[in-house]
Formats: structure tokens, C-alpha cells, sequence
């Protein structure tokens, strides 16, 4: 029992010393993808940031479209709005010119005959 006792012990410090061996050799392996993947990850929250700003700008665009499309309405309606009621002055401003001139009509028409 000693002797596999002594045997496992071996194999023990055996498989200790090839994992230090190991981990020795794969130091720089390990340092190389750590960095590797410190920068990709450094890359990947800049382009995460980028296309967050993308994306705000792509909704305020939206935004002030759909914006510019009511505010071209509302124009719009305010020129056919202006339009009858610059109909309707002018209606009126004609209705008044013709009672202008029949008022005139009969006030000459009322001098002469009181000057005859």
C-alpha cells in the first residue's frame, strides 16, 4: 500500500510540475488573447456608442420629418384658409364700392334735380 501510496505521490508531483509547465507556456498565449480581447472589447463599446448616436440621430430625423409634414399641412390649411377670406374681403370690398357708387349716382342725381 506504501509503494502505490509512493506511486500516486509521484504521479501527483509528476502532473503538478507538467500543469506549472503548462501554465508557463501558455502565459504569453493567455497575455496575448487577454490583450487581443481588451481591445476588441474596447472596439466594440466604440461602435456600440456610434451606432447609439446613429440611431438618435436616425429618430430625431424621423421626428422632424414627421414635424416638417404637420407643419406643411398646417401651412397649408392657413393658405386656403387666407384664400377665402382674402375671397371674401374682396366680395365685400366690391358690395361696398358698388353701394359707394350708387350712393354717389343718387346724391348727383338729388343735386341737379334740386338744381333744376
Amino acid at each position: 500500500m506504501e509503494t502505490a501510496l509512493s506511486q500516486q505521490i509521484a504521479r501527483n508531483r509528476q502532473l503538478e510540475e507538467s500543469l506549472q509547465v503548462l501554465r508557463t507556456s501558455a502565459s504569453p498565449f493567455v497575455e496575448f488573447v487577454q490583450d487581443k480581447y481588451d481591445r476588441l472589447r474596447v472596439q466594440y463599446e466604440e461602435e456600440v456608442q456610434r451606432f447609439d448616436a446613429f440611431r438618435e440621430e436616425v429618430a430625431d430625423r424621423l421626428n422632424q420629418t414627421a414635424e416638417i409634414a404637420h407643419l406643411k399641412s398646417e401651412f397649408l390649411k392657413m393658405i386656403r384658409t387666407r384664400h377665402v377670406a382674402q375671397e371674401k374681403f374682396d366680395r365685400e370690398i366690391a358690395g361696398v364700392r358698388k353701394q359707394m357708387d350708387e350712393t354717389g349716382d343718387r346724391l348727383v342725381a338729388e343735386c341737379e334735380a334740386q338744381s333744376d
